[in-house]
């Protein structure tokens, strides 16, 4: 599926430019597409990134690359080989199946 606007929304906000790699992977956006990830009902999503339309983060490290935590869960965003590969949130009770607003999140 094309990459949802709250998702969009919170990729966002986990790269405000601070790092070298945030604008390398802010332009993977419009590249992007994303799928269901989890299987209990939390909107973590599997992120896929068309490598023939843009070029990898090169200066980005693997894995967990950025994090943000509110009030009720937090989100992780990880890198594989350059590109945006997975967009987790968790929860500290039940998990529910909408993002955080970015607003009500801070990064870590």
């Amino acid at each position: 599926m094309a990459l949802p606007a709250d998702v969009e929304r919170v990729l966002r906000s986990l790269l405000p430019g601070s790092r070298p790699w945030h604008g390398e992977l802010l332009a993977q956006l419009p590249f992007t597409t994303a799928e269901a990830g989890c299987a209990c009902g939390c909107p973590t999503v599997d992120l896929t990134v068309d490598g023939d339309a843009v070029a990898p983060a090169t200066s980005a490290p693997d894995g967990m690359i950025a994090s943000a935590s509110g009030a009720s869960g937090g989100v992780l965003l990880f890198v594989g080989n350059g590109y945006l590969s997975l967009l987790e949130a968790y929860f500290y009770e039940d998990p529910v199946p909408e993002w955080p607003e970015p607003g009500t999140l801070t990064l870590d």
